[in-house]
């Protein structure tokens, strides 16, 4: 058994998340038709930035617009750097998930190695013992006798080669956090992702139509790493706290891991879009006013 005590202690379920405010699809769409690129507008949603880019865009016309725009810019980007620290914590969890079902893999792999080497000693035994018996009982005349002992050994020596195709090690994996069940749930707030990772797995691009985690698991079923009943024992044994794995299962799942992490990741791309976008945005020319108040400071 593989406990959960290297990721556990420091990766607590969350309750205290911030709460990011509910997605206003009709503040994205006017955002869209005042010039706004629709995956711009959903991603400062989707962080919880959509007052600060609605300020940024407005300060961004207005001719005494130049402090607003420059503290609406400095809140976007402070917003972008939590949500990339959110999608690195999110990728060290499943990292570390990862290295436990590594541990219990290699375990099981250990044990599969030493049965396979014992059972094929005991089959070359078996045989070794087998044809010097029937040699001495041919030799001694006893054909039938020689002919029994022959069969009855090969028999043996059948059942003992054929034990290394059945019976695979197994172990358990325990789990007191489960990525897994989190997913195939989807509850409105998730206690192990960060609030704007959970929106951007589970957000959907209409009403109805398949977000990130359906996604996901369309794919895992398609390459059949999951079955499509309701009550799939693959998937029953991954939302398991404490599933039974053999070395194969462990295979398994570390491929739906690693498209997890995958997925995750290419958040950090569209945060990227979302921040070049923020930073190309010209800032309006300050005010004469303002201009001879900063002199002023950089004179005193």
């Amino acid at each position: 058994m593989v406990g959960d005590a290297l990721c556990s202690v420091r990766n607590q379920p969350r309750t205290g998340w911030r709460v990011l405010p509910a997605i206003d699809l009709a503040r994205i769409e006017a955002l869209v038709a005042r010039g706004v690129e629709r995956e711009t507008a959903v991603m400062a949603d989707t962080i919880g930035a959509l007052d600060a880019y609605e300020r940024l865009i407005e300060a961004e016309r207005r001719p005494d617009g130049a402090v607003d725009f420059l503290l609406s810019r400095q809140r976007l980007t402070e917003t972008v750097l939590l949500a990339t620290l959110d999608v690195q914590a999110t990728l060290a969890i499943i990292d570390c998930e990862g290295e436990r079902a590594d541990q219990l893999l290699s375990h099981v792999e250990r044990i599969q190695a030493r049965r396979d080497r014992n059972l094929s000693m005991l089959a070359v035994a078996v045989g070794s013992m087998t044809a010097v018996a029937t040699g001495g009982l041919s030799l001694a005349g006893l054909g039938r006798a020689s002919d029994v002992v022959g069969i009855v050994g090969g028999m043996a020596e059948g059942l003992v080669a054929g034990s290394l195709l059945f019976g695979s090690p197994t172990g358990q994996l325990r789990l007191s956090q489960n990525m897994i069940e989190e997913l195939a749930r989807q509850p409105e707030r998730a206690l192990i992702f960060p609030p704007r990772v959970w929106r951007y797995l589970t957000r959907r691009p209409m009403p109805g139509e398949a977000n990130i985690i359906d996604e996901m698991f369309a794919d895992w079923r398609t390459n059949q790493l999951l079955g499509s009943e309701p009550n799939d024992p693959t998937l029953m044994q991954l939302i398991s706290p404490d599933g039974i794995y053999d070395a194969e299962d462990l295979n398994r799942r570390e491929v739906i891991f690693d498209q997890l992490d995958a997925r995750v990741a290419l958040m950090q791309r569209d945060l990227r879009a979302f921040l070049e976008d923020v930073v190309a945005r010209p800032a309006p020319r300050a005010s004469a006013q303002m201009r001879a108040r900063v002199e002023r400071r950089i004179t005193r």
